[in-house]
């Protein structure tokens, strides 16, 4: 295509379209765009640094779901879990056992009391 000028008439009258062509820029706007250049350069690292504070939050709280669903998982494949409850304790030092009454069902659990413990003990009854 060449540069050189022709004379059309009435613009108003020709077809319109566009082409692509290199638009040099003088000292000014060269600065401008630097600039421009610079800005945008600080708003690209400022979202990447929110970025890895936003990864770094979600990151926390996927791992706390996935323990969550490991312990859930557990449960469920076990049928129960393994968990502090409160019991009253009975002791029958005669018998030897040791009765544990769940305060939230009333369910009985009970176990030997070993012999060193029994001999250095004497029945009061329930605790």
């Amino acid at each position: 295509m060449s540069n050189k000028k022709k004379k059309f008439g009435n613009p108003d009258s020709l077809p319109m379209t566009s082409v692509t062509k290199i638009v040099e820029y003088d000292e000014k706007e060269l600065a401008a765009k630097a600039q421009e250049f610079a800005n945008t350069h600080k708003e690209k690292r400022e979202i990447e640094a929110e970025k890895k504070k936003a990864n770094s939050a979600f990151k926390s709280d996927l791992d706390e779901k996935e323990l969550e669903l490991d312990k859930l998982s557990q449960i469920l494949k076990d049928g129960g879990e393994e968990k502090d409850v409160s019991c009253f304790v009975r002791r029958d030092f005669t018998n030897r056992i040791k009765s544990y009454i769940s305060m939230e069902n009333g369910e009985v659990m009970e176990e030997d009391i070993p012999f060193d413990e029994a001999d250095n003990q004497v029945e009061i009854g329930d605790e």
